[in-house]
């Protein structure tokens, strides 16, 4: 069959391109069906109660699920690292390189969202603002200068200073709404109808139990030809089901009560045989994510991992790929990490794969442990938020123990624990995700630029010229020596510890064809393709 380009495979709905062997922007192939209609529904489980449907919410694990279906963005990128050139418009009819560090942007002159309010130029000026002060878009905090509508149809971004990759950053992912609208809005409409901009709309939400997408029958882009493949409309509802428990979760796939989920190694016997594929009645859809778990290291003068030998004994007492396997990661579905980064973003250099990254060595660990000079008796309190794996915490609780330090484990909700993250005095090992918005450098700036966190230095409190030296010098020239001498740097100094990357493994009925994704290694599942006598669970 035909094969596609990444650009085809954005430009037009699956529809479009049915029969064709596409190439998933990840790398992953998948196939789009024979017949690409639009089906009644499809249910889809979603891993967590807590959901907040708001447009502002970027890289919370649900929103990642359908803010493409609801919201529109100015462009979409066919694949990290992506050139300008490369990206394909939504919103964005047009863009203008003025500079090397200014940029003009032409939306199309007939956007409205679902409640029928315009789309301008100072609603997208308005969205960027949003974006940059909710603190969840590192990128727009650390790239750009300002926003500003020229006209009624055109916004003028500039830039911090020139540096690959940084537009291409900034035109994606950011949604965008009517000023007016979320000004006036209560918070309980913003979290639960919002006015949508994308293919689709919020029908209902039932608080902590499920979400209702449906089809935007007055979707603004009626052109079908300027439609990417997250405006495809190949179902008339979502229903997004809330199951908590992954054996819940296989059971309900089992006995047909939802269509599609994301599964862990702690049922995958279930769907899958030793070789990693699908028994029967099931399909299987891998996307490869440009994400990563890892460990901050407190190190501020309130945290005893301010000491670099201490923060040494540790990655060094740790086993990564045993916490991997704690977080029930699928065997062959997860690499263990060989930076503070994964190799998804431009710009990786393998050759770290072959080189001692804290490889588990309990002797090196005891030696730095002495080296610290802290003595015995150490006891470390590691903060999480509700939703990420525990196994993750309970397996590094278990290894540090063999070296006499004590991990104390904190969970708290989302809400709670991003509070007690901004007290250096809460915490000294945090466990989170982190992304790749392009280059490698994108997941190293989120965390450690301080031009966004200021006088705070980084995230984790780190004082370093010398490392902002580094880290800005390889952002501005994406040199492979600038980027391994960050690499090199951060490193040695220990300031955090990345763990590994868990590939998504999805479990559909066998009526589901293909989960396209995005350069993100999201299912984009507006876009799914059925087969012809495909019947939802719902």
């Amino acid at each position: 069959m035909k094969q596609i380009s990444r650009r085809d495979f954005l430009r037009g709905s699956a529809a479009g391109v049915a029969g064709a062997a596409l190439t998933g922007i990840c790398g992953v192939p998948v196939f789009a069906s024979e017949d690409a209609g639009m089906v009644d529904n499809v249910t889809i489980v979603v891993p967590q109660a807590s959901f907040d449907l708001s447009p502002f919410v970027y890289g919370n694990r649900v929103y990642a699920m359908f803010y493409w279906a609801i919201y529109g963005t100015l462009m979409i990128s066919p694949n990290l690292g992506a050139s300008l050139d490369e990206l394909v418009g939504r919103m964005a009819k047009s863009v203008t390189t003025v500079s090397d560090t200014v940029y003009d942007v032409e939306i199309y002159d007939y956007i409205v969202d679902s409640q029928g309010n315009e789309i301008k130029a100072e609603d997208v000026v308005f969205s960027y603002e949003q974006a940059r002060d909710s603190g969840r878009y590192s990128y727009v905090s650390s790239y750009m200068e300002s926003v500003t509508a020229i006209d009624d149809y055109t916004v003028e971004f500039t830039l911090t200073e020139a540096m690959p990759g940084a537009i291409e950053a900034i035109l994606n992912s950011v949604a965008i709404v009517n000023a007016e609208w979320y000004s006036n809005a209560t918070e309980e409409e913003i979290g639960t109808s919002p006015a949508c901009t994308g293919p689709y709309t919020v029908e209902s939400v039932t608080s902590g139990t499920e979400f209702v997408l449906a089809v935007n029958e007055n979707y603004w882009q009626t052109d079908a030809s300027l439609r990417t493949i997250v405006d495809a409309q190949n179902t008339k509802k979502m229903t997004y089901t809330v199951i908590e428990e992954m054996s819940m979760v296989a059971i309900a796939l089992e006995n047909h009560e939802v269509d599609i989920a994301e599964i862990d190694s702690t049922v995958s016997s279930s769907f899958l045989d030793d070789d990693g594929n699908a028994l029967d009645d099931y399909n299987v859809h891998v996307t490869v994510v440009p994400r990563f778990d890892v460990f901050e290291y407190n190190c501020s003068e309130d945290s005893l991992m301010s000491n670099q030998y201490l923060r040494q004994a540790v990655s060094y007492a740790l086993d990564a790929e045993q916490i991997m396997i704690a977080n029930g990661t699928l065997t062959g579905m997860g690499t263990v990490s060989h930076d503070f980064c994964n190799s998804a973003g431009a710009g990786y250099n393998y050759d770290w794969d072959e080189e001692d990254y804290y490889n588990y060595d309990i002797d090196k660990a005891k030696e730095c442990l002495e080296q610290s000079g802290l003595g015995d008796n150490i006891t470390l309190t590691l903060l999480q938020s509700t939703g990420v794996e525990e196994g993750i915490a309970v397996a590094a609780q278990a290894m540090l123990s063999v070296i006499g330090i004590n991990l104390n484990i904190v969970t708290a909700e989302q809400a709670t624990s991003d509070t007690m993250y901004m007290d250096s005095t809460q915490w000294d090992i945090f466990t989170r995700m982190v992304s790749t918005s392009d280059y490698v450098t994108s997941g190293w700036a989120a965390r450690f630029d301080n031009s966004i966190w200021g006088d705070q230095g980084t995230a984790n409190w780190i004082q370093d010229d010398t490392l902002q030296d580094l880290l800005h010098t390889a952002m501005s020239t994406q040199d492979p020596d600038d980027i391994d001498a960050f690499h090199y740097y951060f490193t040695e100094m220990c300031y955090g510890y990345g763990l590994f990357t868990a590939n998504k493994v999805l479990v559909s009925q066998d009526g589901i064809e293909a989960a396209m994704e995005t350069y993100e290694g999201n299912p984009v599942y507006t876009s799914m393709t059925y087969t012809d006598d495909y019947v939802s669970a719902s």
